[in-house]
């Protein structure tokens, strides 16, 4: 795991998993979920949540990516 960051209701992460250098994961309170990214995306190395629970993704090549 390369980066974490929680809120009140979701905790997340980015993770390298097998060749895919950049997955988002999100624990639920019960386990991890894989989710959803663009297929091509760049290396992820940080993650935030905002209060809104709007999550940033950010990694290698000046990539951003967000999500509910």
């Amino acid at each position: 795991m390369s980066a974490l960051y929680g809120n009140s209701v979701n905790l997340y992460a980015v993770a390298y998993l097998g060749s895919n250098r950049g997955s988002v994961l999100r624990y639920d309170g019960v386990g991890w979920n894989i989710e959803s990214i663009p297929m091509g995306t760049p290396a992820l190395e940080a993650i935030w949540v905002a209060a809104s629970g709007e999550v940033f993704a950010v990694g290698s090549s000046g990539t951003v990516i967000t999500g509910p």
